[in-house]
């Protein structure tokens, strides 16, 4: 798989429950990017990238019932304090397309508060 071909600066990953979808965050690319993963092989086939705002990404989970992705982010890299955000998507669980739902607002939140919000499952569906 090129990941350098689609996706620039990859901060954190997360695999679905059903083990049938990768989601990389980037904070260069500033992208959301979505692979399919075959379950015999592990091979990943590159799904689609999303850019929903031209924010920071740093922080991805997928929720235990794998119907929900969650994407932390901030405004701006390397300055705190930053307004921080997460970002909400519905994820079809049968092509691993995301659909952007939300976006939460947190003016007091930097990178390290948006990472381990999500890390901790503060942030839970």
């Amino acid at each position: 798989v090129g990941f350098s071909r689609f996706l620039g600066g990859a901060m954190d990953l997360a695999l679905s429950y059903d083990d049938i979808s990768l989601y990389v965050v980037s904070n260069i690319d500033r992208k959301i990017v979505a692979y399919s993963r075959n379950e015999t092989s592990g091979m990943l086939t590159y799904i689609d990238a999303y850019q929903p705002h031209t924010r920071y990404f740093c922080s991805i989970i997928v929720s235990r019932d794998d119907r929900h992705v969650y994407v932390g982010s901030i405004s701006e890299y390397k300055k705190a304090p930053s307004a921080g955000y997460i970002h909400m998507f519905e994820r079809d669980q049968t092509t691993s397309v995301l659909t952007l739902i939300s976006v939460e607002n947190d003016d007091a939140a930097y990178y390290g508060f948006t990472s381990s919000v999500l890390r901790n499952g503060a942030v839970d569906s």
